[in-house]
């Protein structure tokens, strides 16, 4: 019984495993190991997960920018389907997180959806959300999708690339993967 008061008092809640890992991935990203950064997006992935599943367990609401953590996680980890679902609730819920609405573009678009992924990508330009680089690769995409001189996947592909080149340049400048901030 002891034991498992321990357990419980010294184990960090999913949201905290999550965060950490997610900020262990970003900072293995912006020193070039891809491996340990997807080894660290696995582990946010799961600790994410089961945040979400205690949330509704509890029949509480889990905070937007925890959802949007959850859905870049989800992401990065394969899983473009819950990913997409989890990043447009969070932008539902709270429109101000304004770099989200490049992940949600991605997540549609590696569903196969263009029109959604359209859709998102807009609402990042139209508010740009500081990220200089990250945007005029967005807009090259979105571009080339509406004048069909690119497919969704190669756009998906460089959208992601762009969001790699966005955070090292962020990084460059000082600053920490944008959504850690407000976790």
């Amino acid at each position: 019984m002891f034991g498992n008061l321990l357990k419980k008092i010294t184990t960090p809640p999913p949201f905290q495993v999550g965060k950490r890992n997610l900020e262990r991935a970003w900072r293995a990203s912006m020193n070039n190991d891809m491996k340990m950064a997807r080894q660290y997006n696995a582990k946010a992935a799961q600790a994410f997960r089961e945040m979400l599943e205690a949330d509704l367990a509890k029949g509480k609401r889990t905070f937007p920018p925890r959802l949007a953590a959850a859905g870049i996680a989800i992401l990065r980890d394969g899983d473009p389907e819950t990913a997409s679902r989890l990043l447009a609730q969070a932008l539902e819920r709270q429109e101000t997180l304004f770099q989200a609405y490049s992940w949600a573009g991605l997540a549609f678009g590696q569903l196969g959806d263009a029109e959604n992924a359209l859709r998102y990508w807009n609402l990042f330009q139209g508010v740009q959300a500081g990220q200089a680089v990250l945007n005029k690769i967005i807009m090259e995409q979105k571009i080339g999708l509406e004048n069909g001189q690119i497919e969704l996947k190669s756009a998906c592909a460089e959208v992601e690339q762009g969001l790699l080149k966005q955070d090292k340049a962020d990084f460059r400048e000082g600053k920490s993967f944008w959504l850690l901030e407000r976790l």
